[in-house]
């Protein structure tokens, strides 16, 4: 499915690739869609298991910033079909009922996840005028932002990696502003490091 897409890829075609009868897929799922969503939930829970256990003994807030987009940088180079996938499922949801919660979810668990994270910064960072924003915003903010960056690699085939260190850049003159605020000096030497190790993730391949 993550090659050829959801729409030209059938039950036949995916028990062949793995080797199995079609009557074990039609066993388990009633459908290609329950399939989709199957196969979307088993990524995307291998994805917030590895974002969270690289999170831990990491206390600089900007280290974490670099850790949340790199990780989702590497998904989209070793596993572009999971973005592919999910697109599919957000498109098919317009039209199917079945899909929505399964949809829903998935977008709520990705915002629940940069909430859990946006909680535990503002538990490191001193308090500034940013602490009125509600982290449930700030991760909905950050939801919207890689479900764009994801249409518009879907739409245009642009690459992500550029726009996604650009994010980088604005998370982490976001955070030094808080220095700025406090009277102190924004940590550009760490800044200017942090987005090295980005620059420095292997290339992009381009979609499935």
């Amino acid at each position: 499915m993550g090659r050829q897409g959801f729409a030209h890829t059938s039950l036949k075609q995916i028990a062949q690739e793995v080797g199995i009868a079609p009557a074990l897929i039609h066993y388990y799922f009633k459908n290609k869609e329950q399939l989709l969503v199957a196969v979307i939930e088993d990524i995307d829970l291998q994805f917030r298991d590895i974002w969270r256990s690289r999170f831990r003994g990491t206390p600089d807030p900007m280290e974490r910033m670099l850790v949340g987009v790199e990780q989702i940088a590497t998904l989209y180079r070793e596993r572009p079909e999971f973005w592919s996938l999910q697109f599919d499922l957000i498109a098919l949801s317009r039209s199917n009922p079945a899909l929505r919660e399964p949809t829903s979810r998935l977008v709520n668990n990705f915002i629940e996840s940069v909430q859990q994270e946006a909680e535990a910064l503002k538990d490191i960072l001193p308090a500034s005028d940013f602490s009125v924003i509600p982290t449930e915003d700030q991760a909905a903010l950050t939801a919207a932002t890689n479900f764009g960056i994801l249409f518009i690699w879907i739409l245009t085939g642009r690459d992500p990696l550029p726009v996604l260190r650009t994010w980088l850049i604005l998370l982490l003159s976001a955070l030094s502003l808080g220095d700025v605020l406090a009277g102190k000096e924004p940590p550009l030497q760490h800044i200017m490091a942090l987005l090295q190790r980005f620059h420095e993730i292997e290339p992009y391949r381009g979609p499935p």
